[in-house]
C-alpha cells in the first residue's frame, strides 16, 4: 500500500459532511473497506490495512466525520 493511498479520500464525502453539519446533523461513516470482492492476498488481509485505516479514519476526522 503506497504512503500516499488515504490522500484525498475524505475529500470524496466532503460536501456531505458540510452538508450535514450545516443541518446540525452529525456524520457518521459506518463502513469502510480498503478492498472489495475478498481483496489481495499479503495486502489486504495484512497489517497494512489496519494501519491504512487509521490513516484514512484521522483523514475523516480532519473534515469533521462524528464517528
Amino acid at each position: 500500500m503506497a504512503d500516499l493511498a488515504s490522500v484525498g479520500q475524505a475529500d470524496l464525502i466532503v460536501d456531505d459532511v458540510k452538508t450535514a453539519k450545516s443541518k446540525n446533523i452529525p456524520f457518521i461513516m459506518g463502513e469502510s473497506n480498503s478492498a472489495s470482492c475478498g481483496g489481495m492476498t499479503g495486502i489486504s488481509d495484512s497489517i497494512a490495512s489496519a494501519l491504512w485505516f487509521l490513516d484514512y479514519a484521522m483523514n475523516l476526522a480532519s473534515i469533521d466525520v462524528s464517528r
